[in-house]
C-alpha cells in the first residue's frame, strides 16, 4: 500500500493538471490562500470541493476532475520537494486570470510571404473581426523582407502549390510590393545535412513538380525572433489580450506561448492564443532543439516553474489556446490531432477543431471561429 502523499504534493497535482483555477472557484479569495490551506489538512476539503464541481463542469474539465479526485483519494501522488515548492510558488504568483474584457486587443502574426497590406486587401481578418466585435487587430509585419528575384529557396516556396503563394508572387512583382517572413528558408550546407540527426530541420518545397530540400531557420534564429516579439509586446502601450498566428506566424505564436513568462510587464501579457495551419513538427523540433526530435527526453505535464529550463517546451498553467487546421491542408492536417494532444501533455490547456478548407485563413462565418471564441473566452 502506497503512503498518502502530503498536501504540498496535492498542490503539485492540481497545478500540473491545470485545475488551479477550479480551486479558486471553490471558495478561496486567492490561489495563494487556497494552496496554503492545503498544508494544514486541506485534502478532505479539496476532495469535497472538486466533487461538488464535477456535475457542473464543462466536458473538457470533467475528465481532469475525475482523474484528480481518484488520484488524491488513492494517495497516488509523488513529487520531489523542490518541485513542490516551485509549483506552489508559481501558482501563488500566477493565478488564473479572468477572460479578457472586450473589445479585445489582438496581435496577429501572418504566414510566410504575406504582409499587413495584402491581408487587409483580401479581407483575411474578417472572420476574427466578426466573432470578436470591435476588436483591434495589429497585423505585425514579419522581421525579414523576402527577396523574390534571386533567392532560390524563396522562389521555390512561392511556387509550391500547397502554399498558395503563386498569385501573391504575381501581384507583388507587378505592383512592386514587399512581402515578409519571420525568418526565411536557406540552402542547406553539407554540414547542415551531416548534422540532420542533431536537430537541423528541413522543409521539402515543391518547385516545377520536383521536391527541393531547404533548411528551415535554426533554433538560434527562432529564439532571436521570439525574443523580438516578446520585446514588441513588452514595449506596446496597452499590451495584448490574444495572440493569433497563421502558418509560420502560428509557429512563432507557439514559441511566444512557451516563453510568455519572460515578459516584464505582467499587465500587458496575453494569456489566450490561437494557432492556425501550423507545422507542429517544426514547433516540437524547435522546443526540443537540444536534441533531435526523435531522441527528445523533454518532460511532459510540466509548466515553467517546475522546469529548470523555463524557456523550452513547457507552458505556464494559466494559458489557454485553440488550434485550427483545414482538412484539405495536405501538409498540416495529417497527424494534427495527435500533435495538438502533445501540447496538452506539456501542460498547455488547448482545444482543437478542423474546417473543410486548405492552407488559408478560414472565411467569414466559419463555425471554427465561433468555437474558438467560446473556448478562449469561457470562464
Amino acid at each position: 500500500v502506497r503512503p498518502m502523499a502530503d498536501d504540498a504534493s496535492v498542490a503539485v497535482l492540481v497545478a500540473s493538471l491545470g485545475l488551479s483555477h477550479l480551486c479558486q472557484a471553490a471558495g478561496s479569495t486567492t490561489l495563494g490562500d487556497r494552496l496554503s490551506a492545503l498544508k494544514t489538512g486541506g485534502r478532505a476539503a479539496l476532495l469535497k470541493d472538486l466533487s461538488e464541481l464535477l456535475p457542473s463542469a464543462k466536458l473538457p474539465e470533467r475528465q481532469k476532475l475525475t482523474n484528480a479526485i481518484s488520484k488524491i483519494a488513492r494517495g497516488e501522488l509523488e513529487a520531489p520537494r523542490e518541485a513542490q515548492a516551485a509549483a506552489t510558488e508559481s501558482a501563488a504568483a500566477h493565478p488564473m486570470p479572468p477572460p479578457p474584457a472586450e473589445p479585445l486587443r489582438i496581435l496577429f502574426l501572418h504566414g510566410y510571404g504575406m504582409s499587413p497590406s495584402i491581408l487587409e486587401m483580401i479581407g483575411a481578418m474578417g472572420g476574427l473581426k466578426r466573432v470578436f466585435p470591435n476588436c483591434s487587430v495589429n497585423v505585425l509585419a514579419g522581421f525579414e523582407t523576402l527577396n523574390l528575384v534571386d533567392h532560390a529557396p524563396t522562389t521555390a516556396a512561392f511556387n509550391d502549390p500547397i502554399n498558395g503563394l503563386s498569385s501573391v508572387l504575381n501581384f507583388v512583382t507587378g505592383m512592386g510590393k514587399k512581402v515578409f517572413a519571420w525568418a526565411n528558408f536557406c540552402e542547406p550546407t553539407d554540414e547542415d545535412r551531416a548534422e540532420r540527426r542533431r536537430g537541423v530541420y528541413f522543409s521539402f518545397v515543391r518547385s516545377g513538380g520536383a521536391f527541393h530540400e531547404y533548411a528551415r531557420e535554426t533554433a538560434g534564429t527562432v529564439h532571436e525572433v521570439t525574443s523580438r516579439l516578446l520585446k514588441h509586446i513588452d514595449e506596446s502601450v496597452a499590451g495584448y489580450d490574444v495572440v493569433v498566428g497563421f502558418s509560420q506566424g502560428g509557429e512563432y505564436a507557439l514559441q511566444l506561448a512557451a516563453r510568455i513568462g519572460e515578459l516584464t510587464r505582467v499587465a500587458g501579457r496575453p494569456y489566450r492564443f490561437a494557432f492556425l495551419a501550423v507545422d507542429y513538427r517544426f514547433v516540437f523540433a524547435m522546443l526540443d532543439a537540444e536534441k533531435p526530435p526523435e531522441e527528445s527526453t523533454a518532460p511532459v505535464c510540466l509548466h515553467a516553474a517546475q522546469n529548470p529550463n523555463k524557456t523550452k517546451g513547457t507552458f505556464l498553467p494559466e494559458l489557454r489556446a485553440f488550434a485550427i487546421v483545414g482538412t484539405e491542408d495536405e501538409d498540416n492536417f495529417p497527424g494534427f490531432a495527435e500533435e495538438v494532444k502533445k501540447l496538452g501533455q506539456r501542460g498547455l490547456t488547448i482545444s482543437q477543431v478542423t474546417w473543410s478548407g486548405d492552407h488559408r485563413m478560414p472565411p467569414v462565418g466559419e463555425r471554427c471561429y465561433d468555437e474558438m471564441r467560446r473556448f478562449l473566452l469561457e470562464k
